[in-house]
Protein backbone atom coordinates (compact mmCIF):
# COMPACT_ATOMS: atom_id res chain seq x y z
CA UNK A 1 0.00 0.00 0.00
CA UNK A 2 2.43 2.36 1.05
CA UNK A 3 4.98 1.48 -2.40
CA UNK A 4 1.10 2.29 -4.50
CA UNK A 5 0.73 5.96 -2.53
CA UNK A 6 4.09 6.42 -3.29
CA UNK A 7 3.97 5.56 -7.23
CA UNK A 8 1.23 7.70 -7.13
CA UNK A 9 2.80 10.62 -5.83
CA UNK A 10 5.28 10.22 -8.37
CA UNK A 11 3.21 10.40 -11.22
CA UNK A 12 1.54 13.42 -9.74
CA UNK A 13 5.10 15.19 -9.60
CA UNK A 14 5.49 14.03 -13.00
CA UNK A 15 2.35 15.45 -14.11
CA UNK A 16 2.88 18.55 -12.32
CA UNK A 17 6.39 18.91 -13.93
CA UNK A 18 4.48 18.38 -17.52
CA UNK A 19 2.55 21.36 -16.70
CA UNK A 20 5.36 23.33 -15.97
CA UNK A 21 7.07 22.68 -18.93
CA UNK A 22 4.10 24.36 -21.13
CA UNK A 23 2.28 21.71 -22.60
CA UNK A 24 -1.17 23.46 -21.43
CA UNK A 25 -0.11 26.22 -23.19
CA UNK A 26 0.99 24.47 -27.05
CA UNK A 27 -1.74 25.13 -29.68
CA UNK A 28 -2.56 22.27 -32.06
CA UNK A 29 -5.22 19.92 -31.56
CA UNK A 30 -2.82 17.07 -30.43
CA UNK A 31 -1.56 19.12 -28.05
CA UNK A 32 -4.89 19.88 -26.15
CA UNK A 33 -5.84 16.00 -26.61
CA UNK A 34 -2.73 15.34 -24.39
CA UNK A 35 -3.21 18.32 -22.34
CA UNK A 36 -6.47 16.72 -21.67
CA UNK A 37 -5.25 13.23 -21.11
CA UNK A 38 -2.56 14.38 -18.35
CA UNK A 39 -5.53 16.20 -16.75
CA UNK A 40 -7.42 12.77 -16.10
CA UNK A 41 -4.31 10.85 -15.50
CA UNK A 42 -4.00 13.39 -12.63
CA UNK A 43 -7.36 13.30 -11.39
CA UNK A 44 -7.03 9.47 -11.38
CA UNK A 45 -3.72 9.71 -9.75
CA UNK A 46 -5.76 11.70 -7.04
CA UNK A 47 -8.53 8.93 -6.71
CA UNK A 48 -6.34 6.51 -6.40
CA UNK A 49 -4.39 8.42 -3.22
CA UNK A 50 -8.31 9.00 -1.79
CA UNK A 51 -8.40 11.90 -2.36
CA UNK A 52 -11.65 12.33 -4.30
CA UNK A 53 -12.25 16.35 -3.62
CA UNK A 54 -9.64 17.16 -5.80
CA UNK A 55 -9.50 15.15 -8.62
CA UNK A 56 -13.19 16.44 -9.06
CA UNK A 57 -11.70 19.86 -8.83
CA UNK A 58 -9.48 18.55 -11.94
CA UNK A 59 -12.35 17.22 -13.97
CA UNK A 60 -14.24 20.53 -13.97
CA UNK A 61 -11.69 22.25 -14.41
CA UNK A 62 -10.95 20.09 -17.27
CA UNK A 63 -14.43 20.14 -18.40
CA UNK A 64 -14.52 24.09 -18.90
CA UNK A 65 -11.49 23.11 -21.18
CA UNK A 66 -12.90 20.49 -23.76
CA UNK A 67 -16.33 20.38 -22.11
CA UNK A 68 -18.67 17.18 -22.25
CA UNK A 69 -16.90 13.92 -22.88
CA UNK A 70 -17.34 10.37 -21.59
CA UNK A 71 -13.90 9.69 -19.25
CA UNK A 72 -14.93 13.10 -17.46
CA UNK A 73 -18.29 11.35 -16.45
CA UNK A 74 -16.21 8.22 -15.53
CA UNK A 75 -14.03 9.26 -13.28
CA UNK A 76 -16.56 11.68 -11.82
CA UNK A 77 -18.91 8.74 -11.12
CA UNK A 78 -15.59 6.69 -9.26
CA UNK A 79 -15.15 10.07 -7.40
CA UNK A 80 -19.06 9.87 -6.20
CA UNK A 81 -18.45 6.65 -5.44
CA UNK A 82 -15.96 7.42 -2.80
CA UNK A 83 -17.83 9.87 -1.21
CA UNK A 84 -20.68 7.82 -0.96
CA UNK A 85 -22.64 9.56 -3.09
CA UNK A 86 -24.36 6.49 -5.27
CA UNK A 87 -27.06 7.99 -6.71
CA UNK A 88 -24.82 10.60 -8.36
CA UNK A 89 -22.25 8.28 -9.66
CA UNK A 90 -25.36 6.04 -11.04
CA UNK A 91 -26.31 9.44 -13.45
CA UNK A 92 -22.54 9.40 -14.27
CA UNK A 93 -22.20 5.90 -15.40
CA UNK A 94 -25.41 6.11 -17.27
CA UNK A 95 -24.09 8.96 -19.19
CA UNK A 96 -21.26 7.22 -19.68
CA UNK A 97 -23.22 4.03 -21.45
CA UNK A 98 -25.62 6.40 -23.75
CA UNK A 99 -21.73 7.06 -25.05
CA UNK A 100 -20.60 3.96 -25.27
CA UNK A 101 -23.86 1.66 -25.09
CA UNK A 102 -21.72 -1.40 -26.63
CA UNK A 103 -19.20 -1.23 -23.57
CA UNK A 104 -19.18 -3.97 -20.41
CA UNK A 105 -17.51 -1.57 -18.32
CA UNK A 106 -20.22 1.18 -17.39
CA UNK A 107 -23.00 -1.68 -17.31
CA UNK A 108 -21.12 -3.25 -14.74
CA UNK A 109 -20.31 -0.11 -12.69
CA UNK A 110 -24.11 0.68 -13.02
CA UNK A 111 -24.85 -2.88 -11.73
CA UNK A 112 -22.51 -2.88 -8.87
CA UNK A 113 -23.68 1.06 -8.25
CA UNK A 114 -26.79 -0.48 -8.07
CA UNK A 115 -26.26 -2.63 -5.03
CA UNK A 116 -24.38 -0.55 -3.16
CA UNK A 117 -27.72 1.66 -3.22
CA UNK A 118 -29.81 -1.34 -1.89
CA UNK A 119 -26.79 -1.84 0.64
CA UNK A 120 -26.13 1.94 2.31
CA UNK A 121 -29.13 3.79 1.56
CA UNK A 122 -32.53 4.14 2.20
CA UNK A 123 -34.60 4.04 -1.08
CA UNK A 124 -37.92 5.02 -1.76
CA UNK A 125 -38.40 2.32 -4.53
CA UNK A 126 -35.44 -0.18 -3.66
CA UNK A 127 -37.29 -2.79 -5.93
CA UNK A 128 -36.17 -0.18 -8.82
CA UNK A 129 -32.39 -1.10 -8.13
CA UNK A 130 -32.57 -4.76 -7.55
CA UNK A 131 -34.12 -4.54 -10.99
CA UNK A 132 -31.33 -2.51 -12.65
CA UNK A 133 -28.88 -4.67 -10.82
CA UNK A 134 -29.89 -7.48 -11.65
CA UNK A 135 -30.52 -6.68 -14.97
CA UNK A 136 -26.95 -5.15 -15.65
CA UNK A 137 -25.54 -7.87 -14.28
CA UNK A 138 -27.54 -10.31 -16.27
CA UNK A 139 -26.61 -8.63 -19.48
CA UNK A 140 -22.95 -8.39 -18.75
CA UNK A 141 -22.34 -12.21 -17.59
CA UNK A 142 -24.77 -13.09 -21.10
CA UNK A 143 -22.31 -10.85 -23.21
CA UNK A 144 -19.00 -11.64 -21.37
CA UNK A 145 -17.74 -14.45 -19.66
CA UNK A 146 -14.08 -12.20 -19.22
CA UNK A 147 -16.07 -10.31 -16.28
CA UNK A 148 -16.64 -12.91 -13.82
CA UNK A 149 -17.91 -10.62 -11.06
CA UNK A 150 -20.96 -10.26 -12.88
CA UNK A 151 -21.87 -14.10 -12.31
CA UNK A 152 -20.88 -13.19 -8.78
CA UNK A 153 -23.06 -10.01 -8.67
CA UNK A 154 -25.76 -11.75 -10.39
CA UNK A 155 -25.85 -14.85 -7.76
CA UNK A 156 -26.50 -12.45 -4.87
CA UNK A 157 -29.70 -10.88 -6.56
CA UNK A 158 -30.80 -14.20 -7.43
CA UNK A 159 -30.09 -15.41 -4.01
CA UNK A 160 -31.86 -12.12 -2.07
CA UNK A 161 -35.14 -12.78 -4.00
CA UNK A 162 -34.99 -16.49 -2.95
CA UNK A 163 -34.21 -17.71 -6.71
CA UNK A 164 -31.52 -19.81 -5.19
CA UNK A 165 -31.13 -22.01 -7.98
CA UNK A 166 -30.87 -19.82 -10.39
CA UNK A 167 -27.96 -18.28 -8.07
CA UNK A 168 -26.66 -21.59 -8.10
CA UNK A 169 -26.60 -22.47 -12.23
CA UNK A 170 -25.45 -18.90 -12.47
CA UNK A 171 -21.86 -19.88 -10.37
CA UNK A 172 -21.64 -22.82 -12.11
CA UNK A 173 -21.22 -21.29 -15.51
CA UNK A 174 -17.91 -19.74 -13.85
CA UNK A 175 -15.80 -21.69 -16.29
CA UNK A 176 -13.22 -23.83 -15.21
CA UNK A 177 -10.04 -22.11 -16.57
CA UNK A 178 -11.04 -19.32 -14.78
CA UNK A 179 -9.04 -18.81 -11.54
CA UNK A 180 -12.17 -18.04 -9.70
CA UNK A 181 -13.66 -20.89 -10.21
CA UNK A 182 -12.98 -22.73 -6.96
CA UNK A 183 -14.27 -19.49 -5.28
CA UNK A 184 -17.82 -20.09 -7.14
CA UNK A 185 -18.15 -23.49 -6.38
CA UNK A 186 -17.70 -22.34 -3.08
CA UNK A 187 -20.40 -19.64 -3.17
CA UNK A 188 -22.29 -22.19 -4.76
CA UNK A 189 -21.89 -24.70 -1.43
CA UNK A 190 -22.70 -21.45 0.61
CA UNK A 191 -25.96 -20.65 -1.42
CA UNK A 192 -27.31 -24.31 -0.85
CA UNK A 193 -26.51 -24.39 3.16
CA UNK A 194 -27.44 -20.89 3.89
CA UNK A 195 -30.55 -18.82 4.73
CA UNK A 196 -32.71 -22.06 4.75
CA UNK A 197 -33.64 -23.48 8.27
CA UNK A 198 -32.71 -26.96 9.11
CA UNK A 199 -35.80 -28.59 9.21
CA UNK A 200 -36.40 -27.35 5.24
CA UNK A 201 -32.84 -28.89 4.19
CA UNK A 202 -32.98 -32.30 2.69
CA UNK A 203 -30.43 -35.48 2.51
CA UNK A 204 -29.71 -34.28 -1.52
CA UNK A 205 -28.79 -30.78 -0.68
CA UNK A 206 -26.49 -31.69 1.97
CA UNK A 207 -24.57 -34.48 -0.48
CA UNK A 208 -24.34 -32.27 -3.10
CA UNK A 209 -22.61 -29.47 -0.80
CA UNK A 210 -20.45 -32.32 0.14
CA UNK A 211 -19.69 -32.93 -3.43
CA UNK A 212 -18.67 -29.85 -4.38
CA UNK A 213 -16.52 -29.24 -1.28
CA UNK A 214 -15.21 -32.96 -1.52
CA UNK A 215 -13.89 -31.66 -5.37
CA UNK A 216 -11.80 -28.53 -4.64
CA UNK A 217 -7.94 -28.97 -4.98
CA UNK A 218 -5.86 -29.83 -2.06
CA UNK A 219 -4.10 -26.78 -2.67
CA UNK A 220 -7.20 -24.60 -1.56
CA UNK A 221 -6.64 -22.80 1.87
CA UNK A 222 -10.31 -22.79 3.09
CA UNK A 223 -11.40 -26.38 1.95
CA UNK A 224 -10.64 -27.02 5.51
CA UNK A 225 -13.51 -24.37 6.42
CA UNK A 226 -15.61 -25.55 4.01
CA UNK A 227 -15.71 -29.21 5.03
CA UNK A 228 -16.33 -27.82 8.71
CA UNK A 229 -19.53 -25.81 7.21
CA UNK A 230 -21.00 -29.18 5.81
CA UNK A 231 -20.30 -31.25 8.62
CA UNK A 232 -21.61 -29.22 11.07
CA UNK A 233 -24.52 -28.01 9.00
CA UNK A 234 -25.52 -32.25 8.30
CA UNK A 235 -24.50 -32.50 12.35
CA UNK A 236 -27.27 -30.28 13.17
CA UNK A 237 -29.90 -31.97 10.73
CA UNK A 238 -29.02 -35.28 12.03
CA UNK A 239 -29.81 -33.95 15.43
CA UNK A 240 -33.03 -32.05 14.60
CA UNK A 241 -34.42 -35.30 14.24
CA UNK A 242 -33.53 -36.32 10.63
CA UNK A 243 -32.20 -39.25 9.59
CA UNK A 244 -30.22 -40.32 6.59
CA UNK A 245 -31.89 -43.06 4.39
CA UNK A 246 -28.22 -43.90 3.12
CA UNK A 247 -26.39 -44.03 5.73
CA UNK A 248 -24.31 -46.68 4.32
CA UNK A 249 -22.58 -43.86 1.80
CA UNK A 250 -20.50 -41.94 3.54
CA UNK A 251 -20.38 -38.11 2.88
CA UNK A 252 -16.60 -36.54 3.35
CA UNK A 253 -15.65 -40.13 3.84
CA UNK A 254 -17.56 -39.87 7.19
CA UNK A 255 -20.54 -41.73 8.23
CA UNK A 256 -24.24 -40.25 7.84
CA UNK A 257 -24.75 -40.84 11.62
CA UNK A 258 -24.35 -38.33 14.25
CA UNK A 259 -21.34 -39.97 15.60
CA UNK A 260 -19.41 -40.05 12.52
CA UNK A 261 -20.12 -36.47 11.85
CA UNK A 262 -19.65 -35.41 15.40
CA UNK A 263 -16.17 -37.23 14.99
CA UNK A 264 -15.45 -35.20 11.49
CA UNK A 265 -16.24 -31.87 12.51
CA UNK A 266 -14.08 -32.26 15.81
CA UNK A 267 -11.25 -33.34 13.75
CA UNK A 268 -11.50 -29.92 11.55
CA UNK A 269 -12.10 -27.90 14.31
CA UNK A 270 -8.97 -29.13 15.71
CA UNK A 271 -6.67 -28.80 12.61
CA UNK A 272 -9.07 -25.19 11.94
CA UNK A 273 -7.14 -24.86 15.73
CA UNK A 274 -3.93 -25.48 14.74
CA UNK A 275 -3.64 -23.49 11.30
CA UNK A 276 -5.02 -20.08 13.44
CA UNK A 277 -2.40 -17.80 13.41
CA UNK A 278 -1.74 -14.27 14.24
CA UNK A 279 -1.62 -11.95 11.39
CA UNK A 280 0.96 -9.51 12.75
CA UNK A 281 3.78 -12.58 13.70
CA UNK A 282 2.50 -15.47 11.70
CA UNK A 283 2.61 -16.77 15.31
CA UNK A 284 0.02 -19.54 16.53
CA UNK A 285 -2.66 -17.40 17.49
CA UNK A 286 -4.03 -18.75 20.81
CA UNK A 287 -7.41 -16.60 20.76
CA UNK A 288 -7.92 -17.66 17.33
CA UNK A 289 -7.39 -21.39 18.44
CA UNK A 290 -9.88 -20.94 21.55
CA UNK A 291 -12.23 -19.57 19.45
CA UNK A 292 -12.41 -22.67 17.65
CA UNK A 293 -12.15 -24.45 20.54
CA UNK A 294 -14.75 -23.61 21.96
CA UNK A 295 -17.05 -24.06 18.76
CA UNK A 296 -16.31 -27.36 19.10
CA UNK A 297 -17.27 -27.79 22.64
CA UNK A 298 -20.22 -25.22 22.20
CA UNK A 299 -23.47 -26.67 22.68
CA UNK A 300 -24.55 -28.41 19.15
CA UNK A 301 -20.90 -28.95 18.25
CA UNK A 302 -19.06 -31.85 18.91
CA UNK A 303 -17.01 -32.13 21.83
CA UNK A 304 -13.79 -33.35 22.88
CA UNK A 305 -13.94 -37.35 23.54
CA UNK A 306 -9.87 -36.82 24.68
CA UNK A 307 -9.49 -38.55 28.10
CA UNK A 308 -9.44 -35.48 30.80
CA UNK A 309 -6.00 -34.47 32.35
CA UNK A 310 -5.44 -36.58 35.60
CA UNK A 311 -5.97 -34.57 38.36
CA UNK A 312 -3.14 -32.66 40.61
CA UNK A 313 -1.64 -33.90 43.07
CA UNK A 314 -1.91 -31.04 45.03
CA UNK A 315 -5.59 -30.72 44.67
CA UNK A 316 -5.41 -28.01 42.15
CA UNK A 317 -7.27 -28.54 39.00
CA UNK A 318 -4.52 -28.66 35.76
CA UNK A 319 -5.26 -26.40 33.16
CA UNK A 320 -5.99 -28.54 29.92
CA UNK A 321 -3.40 -28.62 27.56
CA UNK A 322 -6.02 -26.90 24.62
CA UNK A 323 -6.42 -23.93 26.86
CA UNK A 324 -3.27 -21.63 26.14
CA UNK A 325 0.32 -21.41 26.02
CA UNK A 326 2.36 -24.02 27.72
CA UNK A 327 3.72 -23.23 31.48
CA UNK A 328 7.18 -22.57 31.76
CA UNK A 329 9.31 -24.96 32.41
CA UNK A 330 10.79 -24.52 36.21
CA UNK A 331 14.37 -24.56 36.54
CA UNK A 332 16.42 -27.76 37.82
CA UNK A 333 17.22 -26.34 40.73
CA UNK A 334 13.36 -26.12 42.23
CA UNK A 335 12.59 -29.23 40.56
CA UNK A 336 15.13 -30.40 42.52
CA UNK A 337 14.38 -28.79 45.77
CA UNK A 338 10.75 -30.29 45.22
CA UNK A 339 11.95 -33.58 44.66
CA UNK A 340 14.10 -33.81 48.03
CA UNK A 341 10.56 -32.33 49.87
CA UNK A 342 8.52 -35.17 48.24
CA UNK A 343 6.32 -33.10 46.07
CA UNK A 344 6.03 -34.02 42.46
CA UNK A 345 7.99 -31.54 40.45
CA UNK A 346 5.80 -29.58 38.18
Amino acid sequence: MRLRCTANRLRLDALKHARENGIDRTSGTPAAAISGEVRLAEAKAHLDLGDPETALTVLDELHRTIGDHWKIEWYRGLAALQLDRFEPAFSHFESVLNALPGEAAPKLALAATAELILQHWESNDPDQWCRFSEKYYRTVWRTERNYVSAAFGLARQLADHGNKKAAIAALDEVPTSSRHYNVARMSSALTMLSGVPIAELDESTLREAARRVRALPAEESRSLQMRTLVLGTALDWIRYGNRSHTELEPILDLPFTEQGLRTGAEACLRALARATTSARTATPSWTGRMRCVRAAISDGRPRFTARPPKPSPRGRSPTPRWWGPPAPRRPTWMRRYDARRGSSPR
